[in-house]
């Protein structure tokens, strides 16, 4: 009987992991072919693999017995598209205290991720805060996509056109 434990569904890029459990009852040797695809990929117990496009891919499983008796199955493997990076962009405020506005743009239906300076957090697409001198730097965000794909990282630089405030003065 061929048995495999295994997530059918990946994101592209990502290696994947087929754990053949795979038995005979008359305890022979069995020898293993796996295809994704229609191409013959791995003749080992256990597979690990990535495919690089997102799409829907046929995997046959086959195992072979000492006495040359066959037996296979196959199964879909769906993966998913990983999202670009997402476009952001930021407002310049004119004086520490001012409202700050940051925008970024992505995937339909994904979620973002924002971290930056003084440990700030956030999962907005769109939003605004006062801004001081201390959280002026490096903002970076990514993207997860609805199949739990993950984009790279964009950033981008949040700074105060004059960072001296009145009393300074």
């Amino acid at each position: 009987t061929i048995v495999y434990i295994a997530d059918t569904t990946n994101c592209e890029d990502l290696a994947f992991s087929y754990t053949n459990q795979t038995s005979v009852s008359t305890g022979e040797t069995l020898t293993y072919t796996w295809d994704i695809n229609g191409n013959q990929v791995a003749t080992t117990q256990n597979l690990t693999y990535t495919l690089n496009d997102a799409g829907i891919y046929p995997v046959i499983l086959t195992a072979t017995s000492s006495f040359g008796c066959e037996s296979d199955t196959t199964f879909n493997m769906y993966i998913y598209p990983t999202p670009e990076e997402p476009i952001l962009a930021v407002s310049t405020p004119i004086c520490p205290g001012d409202p700050i506005t940051f925008t970024a743009e992505g995937e339909p239906n994904s979620v973002i991720n924002w971290v930056g300076p003084t440990n700030f957090t956030s999962d907005e697409f769109v939003f605004s805060m006062p801004i001081n001198v201390d959280q002026m730097g490096w903002y970076t965000a990514f993207l997860t996509s609805e199949y739990g794909c993950i984009s790279d990282t964009s950033n981008i630089y949040a700074s105060i056109l004059y960072i001296y405030d009145f009393d300074d003065f």
